[in-house]
């Protein structure tokens, strides 16, 4: 499904955090926040397709993300992390005909934090991820606010699209 996406729809996920659980019961299992830089704005890679139904031709758009294997502070806590580009790599990742696998490697550690948010406790301010719309990205998409991130000639699907 994702094969022709890795090659021609890379796109970027915005967050400012994401969470993990570590697994040491079958229940109850604390919750862990992940920040990169302190708390300030990243993406993830990943991959976005499309699908029109033939009989109503209603499309859905669905997106990915793309995992590596943990560094250092996330293989405590899973087999696996999400890709995080640094800005400075956004547009290799979004753009060429060649996919820059030298990207899909596990992000820096020592720019990585981990603070354990209890199931039964109040989140405070950090309690959702994406909680407020990324203002220092509108400007890449003209002022629009998008939580995925696309390459120019798709933006106008996504922004029509449902992506609940």
């Amino acid at each position: 499904m994702w094969r022709h996406s890795l090659e021609a729809k890379r796109c970027l996920i915005p967050a400012d955090s994401f969470f993990e659980w570590k697994h040491i019961a079958k229940k109850g299992n604390p919750k862990y926040e992940f920040l990169v830089g302190g708390g300030v704005p990243f993406a993830f890679a990943g991959l976005w397709s499309g699908w029109t139904n033939p009989i109503d031709k209603t499309e859905l758009h669905s997106f990915t993300i793309i995992t590596t294997d943990p560094n250092s502070l996330l293989e405590q806590y899973h087999n696996r992390m999400p890709v995080i580009l640094k800005p400075s790599e956004y547009a290799r990742w979004l753009t060429g005909a060649r996919v820059p696998i030298d990207l899909l490697r596990p992000f820096n550690v020592e720019a990585m934090s981990a603070t354990c948010r209890s199931r039964n406790r109040s989140h405070g301010k950090r309690g959702h991820s994406l909680r407020q719309p990324l203002t220092t990205w509108e400007s890449s998409v003209r002022g629009k606010r998008l939580l995925l991130l696309l390459p120019k000639e798709c933006c106008h699907k996504v922004r029509n699209a449902s992506l609940r």
